[in-house]
């Protein structure tokens, strides 16, 4: 059984259609990550499986209980679920200890236990929990805004965007943390997100959306690495596209006869070649250097083929290359190809 289910859900704004009968299953204890572009439809449903917008027509059952059936549905607080919202939304007037226990009845035993627990399931030091969200950091108080959601041990929680607002370096400790304490309390997640770095290293899921549907779903390897469509694989990451032709297993294109990595029959299409999948090299392809972006470790260079033909490249960091450098390409491993539109 799912510990959420989600069936034929549709939503419309006036005469705007945002979801179109999307469906998906969650595993338990297990996270999913709703990858997209904006605009998709990504926040509005996890808004009908939080309870605070009611879906058009189809169903949401968490841990096999049925919240919402059409018009008709449980109430966000009876649907035993934690909610961080892209900015974590804490109570500005109460201290860390107190959001944190603010879902927890007075009854709850050991509270305050259960709050140092928390704490350090998040990474964030005991002390913190005197001072007020004004005192913390934007990574801090996403911290808090999930211990808060994680203290009455719901059965999912939804995270929506919450690293957005963070710069690069906060975002990557946030993310390592966040993902640490969801794996420790053993949480059904579900991710909204549109960076894909951030699905595909947190999620065991990725469930991929355009235009209010979801156009692939599996995990995140497998997903990474068989793109459904040209679109998907663009939204996986950055890449360079070609005109090629297929014939029996190879596609012929401005740099070569390269490999197929999945069977596709013969005929006119378009090859996918990621930045890692390009080599300088003594042999290869003749190209030219256009632009060089240096990132330290590594350098991106846009190169351009004898045809026109524009691409990206990594290289190494500590070698400089000249705008305008003649230099030779090859391309290790299969490339992805989609027929062509």
């Amino acid at each position: 059984m799912s510990a959420l289910s989600i069936r034929g859900l549709h939503k419309r704004y006036g005469r705007v259609p945002v979801l179109t009968g999307a469906a998906l299953d969650v595993a338990a204890g297990t996270t999913t990550a709703i990858l997209g572009p904006s605009g998709c439809g990504k926040t509005t449903l996890l808004r009908l499986v939080a309870g605070f917008d009611r879906p058009d027509a189809g169903t949401v059952a968490i841990a096999g209980r049925e919240v919402t059936a059409g018009r008709r549905g449980l109430p966000p607080e009876r649907r035993d679920i934690g909610y961080v919202a892209q900015e974590g939304a804490l109570f500005p007037h109460l201290t860390v200890y107190a959001n944190i226990a603010y879902g927890l009845t007075r009854r709850t035993a050991n509270a305050k236990a259960r709050v140092t627990e928390l704490l350090e399931l998040v990474s964030l030091d005991p002390a913190l929990a005197r001072r007020h969200p004004h005192e913390l950091s934007g990574g801090q108080q996403q911290r808090v805004a999930l211990a808060r959601a994680l203290a009455r041990r719901p059965a999912l929680v939804l995270l929506d965007e919450p690293f957005s607002s963070l710069d690069t370096a906060l975002r990557a400790a946030t993310r390592t943390a966040v993902a640490n304490a969801l794996r420790a309390e053993g949480v059904t997640t579900l991710l909204v997100t549109h960076d894909q770095a951030e699905a595909l290293s947190m999620a065991d899921q990725v469930a991929v959306m355009t235009g209010g549907t979801f156009t692939q779903t599996g995990p995140a390897r497998d997903v990474y690495a068989r793109p459904a469509d040209l679109a998907t694989a663009r939204l996986l990451g950055p890449g360079t596209t070609l005109p090629a032709r297929i014939t029996a297993g190879t596609a012929a294109c401005a740099l070569g006869p390269l490999p197929l990595a999945e069977p596709r029959p013969d005929g006119e299409a378009h090859v996918f070649i990621r930045p890692d999948q390009l080599r300088l090299s003594p042999e290869g392809t003749q190209a030219t250097v256009r632009a060089a972006e240096f990132l330290g470790a590594d350098t991106v260079l846009t190169l351009e083929l004898p045809d026109g033909s524009t691409m990206q490249a990594r290289a190494d960091g500590t070698v400089t290359h000249a705008i305008g450098t003649a230099v030779h390409v090859a391309v290790t491993g299969g490339v992805l190809a989609y027929p062509a539109a």
